[in-house]
């Protein structure tokens, strides 16, 4: 399968069938999509998810329509405006072009419970449950579903004696835990995830995922840009401690409007510090903003995706530069590495001692150790 192919394919369908451009296209994209969910291999099934977007994309702009959510029978919907929204699948694109602030809960047939679409549900405290087959046969608009987000369940269409269930649950007073010692810190992605974090009552922010910012925009952002964002979330923090991660691109984080190559197996190959190191001009700009803001806030900075100790101490060398052409004291900001890759633990102690702290990415981490895909589910 190849671009070529597929616009031959099309044309072909258009002479033969006198059909419109985008009933070809559409049909010639469906057919892929199927054909790689259809097969046993987990990275050909996840292929089908990049077949769907293109095709969505395709024809939202051959019918100048708005990208989103559109309900069975209707042109457009509340694209999950004080409802809960039922997909077979949600993307990271699709997440962004709705108000999470104002969905209730999510449910979908395909992705697994640690892909990136359920990880940014679960930051804006929105009850999602994945891996839900038959989703797509169920009476969904106007209908009546149970989210249990912690047990991974959804019901359709509740009986009154579910429901009075769940109600129950609902009012039972919680049993309060104290946790001595131990500081529970938030992952976010965006300004108003930090406002939540800090509402209830976050020791800090563990993670935040600079490259969502980017993703929400629809832009690479400046410098300026980039400072405002990373000094409004410090000021919301109020001196906890802030980690932000320096932009993780790759494997199913594809972003348009940024350098990217395709790759036949993108989850292996160009991402993370290796994307990083290969796109210097980003990875330079983002590193002054947040040296700069470390002038003003104490923060820490992660590296995502570390290979081994040679690739950090060239990501360590250019921080240490833009720290003095911003002249950045060293003891304003702290350096971290994120354990996301197998070769990474063979080099953990040398690497630990290069560095200031280090994170385990438990989703990449497992997802390699083990050969099983993080959105499988």
């Amino acid at each position: 399968m190849n671009d070529i192919a597929i616009i031959n394919e099309i044309k072909s369908i258009i002479e033969v069938e006198k059909i419109p451009f985008e009933t070809a296209a559409e049909t010639v994209y469906t057919r892929y999509e199927a054909m790689f969910m259809a097969l046993e291999d987990d990275l050909f099934q996840e292929r089908s998810t990049d077949i769907g977007e293109v095709k969505r994309r395709l024809l939202n702009f051959g019918y100048k329509t708005e990208p989103g959510f559109v309900c069975s029978g209707q042109r457009s919907c509340g694209k999950g405006y004080k409802s809960i929204i039922v997909a077979e699948e949600l993307t990271t694109t699709m997440l962004f072009e709705i108000d999470l602030s104002k969905v209730l809960g999510i449910v979908t047939e395909r992705g697994g419970v640690n892909g990136h679409a359920a990880l940014l549900a679960r930051s804006a405290a929105i009850p999602a449950v994945t891996g839900v087959s038959g989703t797509q046969n169920q009476d969904r608009c106007g209908g009546t579903i149970l989210i249990e987000g912690e047990k991974g369940i959804a019901i359709f269409n509740p009986s009154q004696t579910e429901t009075a269930s769940i109600e129950t649950a609902l009012t039972t007073d919680a049993i309060e835990a104290s946790l001595p010692g131990i500081s529970i810190y938030s992952n976010c992605s965006s300004v108003e995830n930090v406002t939540l974090a800090v509402k209830n009552g976050s020791d800090g922010i563990g993670l935040f995922r600079t490259e969502m910012l980017f993703l929400n925009k629809g832009k690479v952002l400046n410098t300026s840009e980039q400072i405002e964002i990373y000094q409004t979330v410090c000021e919301k923090m109020n001196g906890k401690p802030v980690t932000f991660r320096l932009l993780d691109i790759g494997g199913d984080k594809t972003f348009p409007f940024l350098p990217q190559f395709k790759e036949e197996n993108p989850f292996l190959s160009l991402r993370g510090s290796r994307y990083l190191l290969e796109n210097r001009e980003i990875l330079r700009t983002q590193l002054s903003a947040l040296l700069i803001t470390a002038q003003k806030f104490p923060l820490k900075i992660m590296l995502p995706m570390i290979i081994d100790s040679a690739q950090l101490k060239e990501l360590i060398s250019e921080i240490n530069v833009i720290a003095e052409e911003m002249k950045t004291d060293r003891s304003r900001f702290e350096i971290g590495i994120m354990f996301e890759v197998s070769s990474a633990l063979f080099e953990a102690e040398e690497m630990l001692s290069l560095c200031d702290f280090g994170s385990i990415g438990s989703n990449n981490l497992l997802q390699y150790l083990f050969a099983i895909d993080r959105n499988n589910e």
